[in-house]
């Protein structure tokens, strides 16, 4: 008795294991709750990252959201008023650790008065012109606080540090956007922690009603191409096992999918749907011979699964490789995708048996609406590509080579807001802050201060302070000079006044002075204002130019951080990575389909059609200038491991035809009308189902839904049209004439 006949026969048992499986694991599933703190992006003990952590707790972090809104009568007793209670209310919000406005500063020609602005513009003997003047030329105010047109109110909330380091914002900033948005001041939310919330907000909802609407969309083109509902089923539960099995794994394992969540259940669909039709093709192939149910289902099962076990391994190969990522949620995705990769697979021996045999209903897959046109037309294309073989693989090469210049193009997004449609509110709100204030983006540079802050230690402090205000990209640069400026009344003195002045303002302002000057740590911040929407090489330019310049006057204890320098680096990380990821990819997949075919040369061939539109569809990117994302970094080590199924599936029924005493250049037709007809089935499906992924508001899994489904049509493409150009010309002799088999 074959494995196959084994595998049929155990059929009742086998199903009842499958939902046994599932169903125990579906409460672990349901426990997962994936990280959104900008900490699961690295690894613990990134430099980066605890550079990060070292200024939340020297300096109380740069987690920093800013209000800002419209008001024509901003500075007056009403429009104070009406600023003081906004700021109130943000205050009173459970994880907002402080706010502040211009409502509860200090007038700027009496900084030792602890009298807020609200109340000096009450007074009734002041010159509130006078007033309003001190205002908009005091530095640390204008474009901070208050817009240079003297209409723009902006609040800075500092949110706690703790609520940052959990990811438990979220309920946070929507109460923040509530209470901004109501009338009268129809304002705007900024900064890197709802850049950070709204990121993963929008991967939550794709992840749950994108995927949904993906996978059923599949669903529906499969019913229409067999019109048969076991047939839909059956697929959908394969998918339905591998989303719960990957999950469960994900909370038992402690792995942190975060940004990619949204991508894996269309992922596993590619698996398990691909490897279904494929079945049901044959299944219905051996009907059509005259077998009974049972035993066509065995010669299926002996027939596909081969190549179904050896597509699960180069799946997973594809997925590990994003392993070697420096990105810590691109490296968990890569070890659950690559274990799930291999458990689908499983699933599919597990459940198909029983699904396709069990009950009286119809098993038998119909043939779909055009299939005759279809496979006369798979066999005209061959005889076609093999007629005029020349001609087709000198368009692949020329291809490949226009596309491939495209590659030197790609570059990183780090401008977060691109990841967000026009209409988006984050991105709305960053428009109206650079705007009105400037820069809407927020780093620091730290370096070490000496015991006893002395005069020449200060000049060098103003030195690199203008030295910064000079860098493109940089609109406001705040630090402990400017304190010592406004609290002097912009006077000069003896450094035994800067001493005292210094002594009166730790006492003055302890909140404001804490967040540039750490005295128990010996540590100073310069906090910059910068653009957030740069272009990710001037970000780069920027980052770097700010570090050179604090290096050069204090040293290597300088250092720029902050969420905007760790939203670049992770950016520039996943463009990095992709190339090694993508290489090993490439080299794993050459592997283990030479071990396959048992032979290196057509592991090769094998791997060529795939290669062309993966390199085309990237290189596209880098030719329209369509920037490199947290999920299209991942396109060529993921399509190489899922457009690779089909040159599996393809060699497998080719090698089974010449075997089966064929010629090699009937066994090709045969293979093109067959196996041809399933690829173009799970293609046609997996397209329109990664298609709609294009309505999503989320920019990266828009985009990822295009291109994944460019590149499967174009391996589709490639394995039609140059696979059997490339097996005519280098297939192995050994491979090409075979004995009869005797009749099975």
């Amino acid at each position: 008795m074959n494995w196959a006949r084994r595998i049929v026969r155990a059929r009742l048992p086998l199903l009842l294991l499958f939902f046994g499986i599932t169903i125990s694991l579906v409460p672990s599933a349901l426990r997962v709750d994936y990280n959104r703190s900008i900490a699961s992006f690295f690894d613990l003990g990134h430099p980066l990252l605890s550079r990060y952590e070292q200024i939340e707790r020297e300096f109380g972090g740069d987690s920093v959201c800013v209000v800002v809104y419209d008001d024509e009568k901003l500075l007056s007793p009403e429009g104070l008023a009406r600023l003081g209670s906004l700021r109130d209310s943000l205050k009173s919000l459970k994880g907002v650790s402080a706010a502040t406005s211009l409502a509860n500063l200090r007038r700027p020609s009496k900084p030792v008065d602890p009298t807020e602005l609200a109340e000096w513009f009450k007074k009734p003997n002041v010159d509130q012109k006078q007033l309003v003047r001190e205002i908009l030329e005091t530095y640390i105010y204008s474009n901070q606080f208050v817009g240079k047109d003297g209409r723009t109110a902006a609040i800075m909330v500092i949110i706690d540090p703790k609520a940052m380091q959990a990811g438990k914002t979220k309920d946070l900033i929507a109460a923040m956007r509530q209470i901004v948005a109501e009338p009268p001041y129809a304002g705007q939310l900024v900064g890197a922690p709802v850049l950070i919330n709204d990121f993963f907000q929008k991967i939550e909802e794709d992840a749950w009603t994108l995927t949904t609407v993906s996978v059923g969309t599949m669903g529906l083109v499969i019913l229409l191409l067999f019109r048969n509902i076991r047939w839909m089923l059956l697929p959908l539960l394969v998918v339905l096992a591998g989303w719960v099995w990957l999950r469960a794994g994900s909370y038992l394992l402690g792995l942190q999918l975060g940004f990619t969540a949204s991508l894996t259940t269309a992922l596993i669909s590619v698996i398990g749907i691909a490897t279904t039709i494929h079945i049901a093709v044959r299944f219905r192939e051996e009907l059509e011979l005259g077998f009974a149910r049972e035993e066509a289902l065995e010669r299926s099962f002996l027939k596909v699964m081969p190549a179904v076990f050896w597509t699960c391994v180069t799946t997973a190969i594809g997925f590990g490789s994003l392993m070697i990522s420096s990105v810590a949620p691109v490296r968990d995705f890569g070890i659950a995708m690559a274990s799930v990769s291999m458990l689908v697979g499983l699933a599919c021996v597990m459940l198909l048996p029983g699904g396709i045999l069990i009950g009286r209903a119809s098993s038998t897959p119909m043939a779909a609406p055009g299939e005759e046109t279809l496979t006369r037309g798979l066999a005209d294309v061959e005889q076609l590509v093999t007629k005029y073989s020349w001609a087709s693989s000198s368009l692949a090469i020329i291809t490949i080579v226009l596309a491939g210049l495209g590659l030197f193009w790609l570059k990183p997004e780090t401008d977060f807001t691109k990841n967000f449609r026009s209409g988006s509110p984050v991105l709305a709100g960053y428009r109206f802050a650079e705007d009105r204030l400037g820069g809407a983006g927020l780093l620091g540079l730290s370096f070490d201060t000496p015991k006893k802050i002395t005069r020449e230690f200060l000049s060098q402090v103003r030195l690199l302070e203008d030295r910064l205000r000079e860098l493109p990209g940089v609109t406001k640069v705040i630090g402990l000079t400017d304190f010592l400026d406004f609290a002097k009344g912009q006077s000069s003195s003896p450094l035994l006044m800067d001493n005292l002045v210094l002594s009166m303002i730790q006492k003055q302002m302890p909140g404001e002075i804490g967040q540039v000057w750490n005295t128990a740590e010996n540590r100073l911040r310069i906090i910059l204002r910068v653009q957030e929407q740069l272009a990710s090489d001037k970000k780069e330019e920027l980052i770097a130019s700010i570090e050179k310049l604090g290096k050069e006057l204090f040293g290597d204890s300088a250092h720029p951080s902050g969420l905007y320098v760790l939203l670049v680096f992770l950016m520039d990380s996943l463009l990095s990575d992709q190339w090694s990821s993508f290489l090993i990819s490439s080299i794993g997949a050459i592997i283990s389909l030479s071990i396959a075919f048992g032979s290196l040369r057509l592991g090769i061939v094998a791997f060529i059609p795939n290669l062309i539109p993966i390199v085309t569809v990237v290189g596209f990117m880098g030719w329209v200038g369509l920037r490199i994302n947290a999920a299209t970094a991942m396109i060529q080590s993921i399509s190489m491991g899922l457009a690779v199924d089909f040159s599996i599936h393809y060699i497998y029924r080719l090698l089974s035809e010449v075997r089966a005493g064929h010629s090699f250049s009937t066994s090709l037709l045969r293979t093109h009308r067959s196996t041809g007809k399933a690829m173009v089935f799970a293609s046609l499906a997996l397209m329109l189902g990664f298609g709609v992924l294009v309505f999503s508001n989320f920019l990266p899994t828009m985009q990822f839904g295009l291109l994944v489904s460019l590149a499967m049509v174009g391996g589709l493409i490639g394995n039609l049209v140059l696979l059997p150009v490339l097996l005519e010309w280098f297939a192995p002799k050994r491979f090409r004439v075979s004995p009869p088999a005797p009749p099975v």
